[in-house]
Formats: structure tokens, sequence, C-alpha cells
């Protein structure tokens, strides 16, 4: 199929990348064979791919290629349900992310990270990360992120047992969906 296909591609790309020694594009094309396989469910193929990327990413130091590669490790566990070997990677980015000017990137890591905590019962921690997306999604004026990081928020907060604080962010939600609903 169409992934088998990528493989080829990318595989035949890696070969001449380290034929050239273009170490830039190895990194990006080992993140490339990393999602094909990934897409095929050869996981450990996968992560072996990640790994490369980062390695490189590292060795380059190459900000944005290294985020781009933790960014990508994190989402590989978390979709794994591994959300224990994820939140690192999450951390190791939100690190990174005064260097990289990217509120829209850093938001999305906020978020996941906030709903691996939230899977592994810190509830409080999962609180921390929501309330950063939710200030990111105000700042880029999102209506769509802002509506998901309050209804996540009011998820933790109703774990957390704190009923007021998960109503008001009901409120928050519910008049948010009415303005995307116009």
């Amino acid at each position: 199929g169409m992934y088998d296909q990528a493989v080829k591609y990318h595989r035949q790309e890696l070969q001449i990348s380290m034929e050239v020694n273009d170490r830039a594009s190895q990194a990006s094309t080992h993140g490339n064979l990393a999602v094909a396989y990934q897409a095929l469910g050869a996981h450990d193929r996968a992560l072996q791919h990640y790994q490369n990327h980062l390695n490189i990413a590292r060795e380059l130091r190459d900000i944005q290629s290294e985020a781009r590669a933790l960014s990508n490790l994190g989402n590989f566990h978390c979709t794994r349900g591994e959300f224990v070997q994820a939140a690192p990677y999450y951390e190791q980015y939100l690190r990174l992310s005064p260097e990289l000017q990217d509120m829209e990137g850093e938001g999305k890591v906020c978020h996941n990270l906030g709903y691996a905590h939230y899977c592994l019962g810190n509830y409080e921690e999962a609180v921390k990360y929501y309330e950063q997306d939710l200030a990111l999604a105000k700042d880029l004026h999102d209506k769509l992120s802002q509506a998901k990081a309050y209804c996540n928020l009011g998820l933790a907060f109703k774990a957390l047992m704190d009923f007021s604080k998960a109503e008001e962010c009901q409120k928050y939600l519910l008049s948010l969906a009415q303005s995307l609903n116009n």
C-alpha cells in the first residue's frame, strides 16, 4: 500500500543522504520513516527511527528538528497508552519552547502532557498543563482550542472533586461553544 511505498522511498532517500553525509536530511528522513513504520504497525522500527531523528537533531543542535522529534516520540508513546514514557519527551519539548517561538506547537504539547498526566491520575499536573494550554489558546485567539482546554480542565477539576471550578469551566465551554456555532 501507500505506506509500503513511503518506506521504500524514504529508505532510498536515507541511503543517498548517508552517502553524501547530509546529516540534516538523515534526521528528517528518519522522522519520515518512523511515521510510515508506525502507520504499518512496525512499532519497534518506528521507535528506532524516531530515536535516530532525535539523536541526529541534537548532534546538529537543530532546535526545530529536535522539537519535532521530541513531540513525535511523546505522541508515539501516548498513542500506545505509554504515558509514563511519553511525559519526559513532552517536558523536554517545553524546555525548548522559549527558543521555538511556536505557541501553537507549545499548546498542543501542553494539551498532550495534560492528557498523559490525567490518564496517569496526576490530576494536579494535568490542571497545570491544561491551564498553560488555555493561556496559549487565549493568546492565539483560538476559540476551538480554548473550548477543548476548558473541557479538559473541567474533567480534571471534577477528578479532583473541585466541583465549583469544574462548573466554572463548563460555563466557559458553553459560551465558547455558542460563539463557535455563530
